[in-house]
């Protein structure tokens, strides 16, 4: 393999680059609403939700699209897949990697799909632990598992969907409200280019 560390589209084409990686923030902020002189054939992006814009730009500037979820406890864990549905709609279709992905309930019951729940991951080479935290160790290490701290679902095509963070729940007069989700129907509205909730 050889690595390429630069901006320089030309120079792209020049090594014959096949795979693209970066976080969502940074492959947004390259690509911008410009597009390539041709289609890529593979981008991988994580680190965040890839809003639907962002992916449509990038089907249309490489011929995968793959939004991966991973950690540093865990690797790679999961993927999904972006594609144009029938309906001419952003859609994902969700694909394992080498790990076991599943969504549980507080008592560590997995939860049907289109459920909210935690996230949890497992594999051969799952870290152990934190050093020298033996609380947060206590916290996120259990049985075998890694528990994320996303909550997530499962839902059309088998896709995950990351909801939030266990730590982004408001409680609003007793209310229980996702930051993440109000910033994605912020987000949606006319005229609203950013939002966040905290």
């Amino acid at each position: 393999a050889t690595v390429i560390q630069s901006r320089d589209i030309a120079l792209w084409d020049a090594a014959g680059m096949n795979h693209f990686y970066g976080s969502v923030s940074q492959i947004a902020e390259f690509l911008g609403k410009r597009g390539l002189p041709r289609k890529f054939p593979m981008v991988h992006i994580s680190g965040s939700k890839v809003s639907d814009g962002l992916a449509r730009h990038l089907l249309n500037n490489f011929e995968l699209v793959v939004d991966l979820y991973a950690s540093t406890e865990t690797n790679r864990s999961f993927k999904n897949i972006k594609f144009i549905d029938e309906n001419g709609d952003v859609a994902s279709r969700g694909v394992p990697l080498d790990s076991t992905l599943q969504i549980v309930n507080e008592h560590g019951q997995t939860e049907p799909d289109g459920t909210i729940g935690y996230v949890r991951v497992q594999n051969g080479y799952l870290a152990t632990g934190y050093l020298n935290n033996a609380a947060a160790t206590a916290t996120s290490f259990r049985d075998g598992w890694f528990y994320t701290g996303d909550l997530g679902m499962f839902g059309a095509n088998g896709a995950l969907q990351i909801i939030g963070r266990t730590g982004d729940v408001l409680n609003l007069g007793g209310l229980k409200v996702n930051a993440l989700e109000m910033d994605q129907h912020l987000r949606a509205l006319p005229g609203v280019d950013d939002a966040m909730c905290f």
